[in-house]
């Protein structure tokens, strides 16, 4: 079987060139060994699709012990406990709705950007701000190694005005 990605080199930077659409993406790296490791994770990672993730988790359970067991409950939680006392019990009492629940105990690696899509859509205005502030804590605590929806991917939410006469 051919292999997707080849390394080549430009300068003292390795990349790695994708076969499928002759495109060279960085490895970030000028070590010959990394860069193997690497390329070597990238073409074991296409072949099948669910070791890419456990390939993940594996590596980042070596850099922080707790990311595999940590759910987004434990965001929730955190975020439940930050401000003053009536933030608090406003926070909780908005993240007891329904909508939250299928994201209440999936892990914080195994969360994606349909289920969040899917709180969204179900939500408004309120419900889109706690979502992202949530992300953003995990983000900012270095929970998550990367963002589940990057910025310019969040739907843009407005409020309806209601004008008095």
């Amino acid at each position: 079987m051919k292999k997707r990605f080849r390394l080549c080199k430009r300068g003292r930077a390795y990349y790695a060139f994708d076969s499928t659409n002759s495109q060279r993406v960085s490895l970030r790296t000028d070590q010959k060994e990394d860069a193997e490791k690497l390329l070597h994770a990238k073409n074991k990672a296409t072949g099948k699709s669910g070791l890419g993730l456990a390939l993940a988790k594996a590596y980042l359970g070596a850099y922080d012990e707790k990311l595999n067991h940590r759910t987004r409950q434990t965001v929730i939680d955190e975020f439940c406990s930050r401000g003053q006392p009536q933030t608090q019990a406003f926070r909780k009492r908005k993240l007891e709705r329904k909508v939250y629940t299928p994201l209440r105990n999936k892990s914080l690696l195994e969360a994606t950007a349909e289920d969040f899509r899917l709180i969204l859509n179900a939500g408004g205005v309120m419900d889109h701000a706690i979502l992202r502030s949530l992300h953003n804590l995990a983000l900012g605590y270095g929970w998550l190694p990367w963002p589940v929806m990057p910025n310019k991917l969040w739907p843009s939410m407005h409020s309806v005005a209601f004008s008095v006469r």
